[in-house]
């Protein structure tokens, strides 16, 4: 056979790259598990007394807002993530944009007077729960993701394992908003946001390990 006509053969042979799976199918299958942890965990704890109170400020609502973004862009990106050639650059950019205003918002409650002070109160396992929680919540649904991924071809295991960690983390995050009654700065940075660092980083170790090739 010629050399011309063995790549002529192997070229019919090439398919444009499919996803296994479409994406609406997929964000359905996201909101469908984490409707049922939702719906799991808030048979399972306590909403806060004052959350008709906070549902009537604004700042409330911007933190749902962007915990809901930053979990569902995750999501997204993280699905890109999972099939070669499919990622793109930009779909970090609402992720990041909603934790940078949610670590402002955050820094906008601190008092310098009485951060000692917080700080001491905060080294509670009582007070800390509220990261047990997010872990909890974060390892369940993330756990959903990573044997989705699995299913699939990623590129770069870490970075589909940090997206999925994230937008696990994110939504536990976002729970906590009706549960938590702690508010101080103090408490969020340390209870909320650094449980979510942590679980991202378990997340891209996890991943390089789990979701190669």
């Amino acid at each position: 056979m010629k050399e011309t006509d063995l790549i002529k053969n192997l070229a019919s042979d090439l398919k444009p790259f499919k996803a296994a799976e479409g994406m609406t199918k997929f964000l359905l299958k996201w909101s469908g598990c984490t409707l049922i942890i939702m719906i799991i965990a808030y048979f399972s704890l306590p909403a806060r007394a004052d959350i008709l109170t906070e549902m009537e400020t604004l700042r409330f609502h911007l933190e749902n807002f962007f915990w809901f973004v930053a979990s569902l862009s995750s999501g997204i990106a993280f699905y890109f993530s999972a099939f070669p050639q499919k990622m793109k650059n930009s779909l970090w950019i609402p992720a990041v944009f909603s934790l940078v205003a949610l670590f402002l918002i955050i820094l906008s409650g601190i008092r310098t007077e009485t951060i000692t002070e917080e700080l001491h109160g905060e080294f509670s396992l009582w007070r800390g729960r509220c990261g047990f929680i997010i872990t909890g919540i974060s390892l369940i649904h993330a756990g959903f993701l990573g044997n989705w991924a699995r299913k699939a071809a990623p590129r770069n295991g870490a970075v589909t394992g940090f997206w999925a960690a994230l937008s696990a983390s994110a939504m536990g995050c976002l729970f906590m908003q009706v549960v938590c009654t702690h508010q101080n700065t103090v408490h969020l940075l340390l209870w909320h946001l650094l449980p979510l660092t942590v679980v991202c980083f378990a997340g891209q170790k996890i991943g390089r390990t789990l979701l190669r090739w």
